[in-house]
């Protein structure tokens, strides 16, 4: 059977998909420093308290998975297994999109700067939820999908913050804006935020809270720029409650990028942004969608290779991550 130019490419880009997944998990481990905390978390039994508060806001979920992990496989596999829990949800919802869509959220997911490069780097834990919750809201219907984005603050603290965004959709799409208006005023009027917040975060989050941000003030407005290219150029008939979250989750975290106690924080926070970004744009059904996600794709790729230019022999950079990669 002869295969036709398309299919022949499609294959070519299934096969890179694949190869990079299979490099990064079988990078050097440890690398960096988080990769020693993760090696060392892996290496121990953790106990559960008896307090159900403190047990609910110290991940639980994400607990019981290093217990099981350490009782089967070595710490550096057990990493390396989370490296791939971290990357196969988004495969799958890549190859769920198909055609343009696919390849676009694919590409995006490996080349975007706080996407693959980074989440299956340093922040693996936080990767590991964002995957289960993209998986969740692709392939969850009604309470499924509920249940899969009320469950994640159980993985890592931060989505605890994230999850009443998803409620508002359950509102009036009037009310809803008004209370993401009410918000969005609200953090730009208290500056300091980090005594109310530091015990609802728990003891890993509370220490970002003072933490030194690793982004400049041009990638603020960056991404302040993306945010209201996709409300514009991506809306349609059917992503209104798409875009009310995606709204609501950048009322509670853009304004926290111009304080000076919540601004690592609010770094955490917005990978997971990113990638629901991501999502809305290659899932748009408006007229030329492909143009739209063609120029949101443009941008990122600019911002990446900028980010390259300017970390290039620090280790942070892109570049230097997929170079380590590809010199196993």
């Amino acid at each position: 059977m002869k295969l036709s130019g398309r299919s022949v490419l499609t294959l070519l880009f299934l096969a890179a998909y694949l190869l990079v997944t299979v490099l990064f998990v079988l990078r050097e481990i440890p690398i960096t420093s988080d990769d020693e905390f993760y090696v060392d978390y892996f290496s121990e039994y953790r106990e559960f308290g008896d307090q159900l508060l403190f047990e609910v806001i110290d991940e639980p979920l994400f607990k019981f998975y290093t217990n099981l992990s350490q009782s089967m496989v070595s710490p550096v596999l057990g990493v390396r297994i989370l490296i791939l829990l971290t990357i196969l949800p988004h495969l799958v919802v890549a190859f769920r999109l198909g055609g343009w869509r696919g390849h676009t959220y694919a590409s995006g997911y490996f080349l975007f700067v706080e996407l693959a490069p980074h989440l299956s780097w340093v922040q693996l834990r936080q990767g590991f939820a964002i995957g289960m919750l993209i998986l969740f809201l692709h392939l969850g219907q009604g309470r499924w999908r509920s249940w899969g984005v009320a469950v994640l603050g159980l993985i890592h603290t931060s989505f605890l913050a994230l999850s009443p965004c998803f409620l508002l959709v359950h509102l009036k799409r009037f009310l809803a804006y008004v209370l993401v208006v009410l918000l969005l005023l609200g953090l730009l009027a208290n500056l300091d935020l980090a005594t109310q917040l530091s015990f609802l975060l728990g003891r890993r989050e509370a220490v970002y809270l003072d933490a030194e941000p690793t982004y400049s003030m041009a990638y603020a407005v960056y991404s302040v720029l993306l945010i209201i290219y996709v409300t514009v150029w991506a809306r349609d008939d059917c992503n209104g409650d798409s875009l009310l979250i995606y709204h609501a989750m950048c009322a509670l975290i853009v304004p926290m990028f111009f304080m000076t106690t919540l601004g690592a924080f609010a770094e955490r926070l917005y990978f997971f942004v990113r990638c629901f970004e991501l999502s809305i744009v290659v899932q748009s059904r408006r007229p030329q969608a492909v143009w739209v996600a063609a120029g949101y794709f443009g941008a990122n790729v600019v911002y990446t290779v900028y980010h390259s230019y300017v970390n290039f022999g620090t280790g942070g950079g892109i570049l230097d991550r997929y170079l380590q990669v590809f010199t196993i």
